[in-house]
């Protein structure tokens, strides 16, 4: 199965999926790790940027599907907006519908919290060696623009508020969600 960790910056995506790879045996595909070399090497939002994330899954994702069947992977991603979607999120919609078809399915969790927790979360230290944004500002930019988080034609969709969880506890509900029926 495709595992989609979906929210806005600060919100915990990657320390939760951390926990729920270690439960789980997971492989875990961070938004940063396919995305920084892009950072690192072109002007984002460029031309040039979007193919090298593009170089990148053309490597990435033929692993992916050669993993052993059962092999869950989680990617973490912020895939937000209305209609008519940015050309890149439909993009990104199209590879992550294709890689769960082909790997027993896509399920999203939709990751939220409230605005002076993401805030919270946003200064922590830790962030800074992931080249990640710290700036509190930059949430409340992302709650103020006020776009949904999309379910990204999931085969099974969770919106889970992360406000008063651990990631500890919230990989934890996830685990449990994704062994429920249905």
């Amino acid at each position: 199965m495709i595992l989609l960790l979906n929210g806005y910056p600060g919100v915990g995506k990657l320390t939760i999926a951390r926990h729920l790879a270690d439960r789980t045996g997971a492989v875990l595909l961070d938004i940063h790790t396919l995305y920084n070399p892009a950072y690192a090497l072109a002007t984002p939002k460029s031309e040039a940027y979007f193919d090298i994330i593009r170089d990148v899954w053309s490597v990435v994702d033929p692993r992916i599907l050669a993993l052993p069947p059962g092999r869950m992977v989680i990617f973490t991603d912020v895939l937000a907006g209305w209609l008519p979607l940015d050309p890149w999120i439909e993009e990104n919609l199209v590879r992550l519908r294709h890689l769960g078809a082909a790997r027993g399915g896509l399920a999203v969790v939709n990751l939220s919290c409230d605005r002076a927790e993401n805030r919270r979360r946003m200064a922590a230290p830790e962030r800074a060696g992931a080249g990640k944004p710290r700036d509190p500002a930059y949430a409340d930019a992302k709650h103020d623009a006020g776009k949904p988080l999309l379910s990204c034609g999931a085969d099974r969709m969770l919106a889970l508020d992360v406000t008063a969880l651990s990631a500890e506890k919230a990989a934890g509900h996830i685990a449990d969600w994704l062994q429920a029926p249905g």
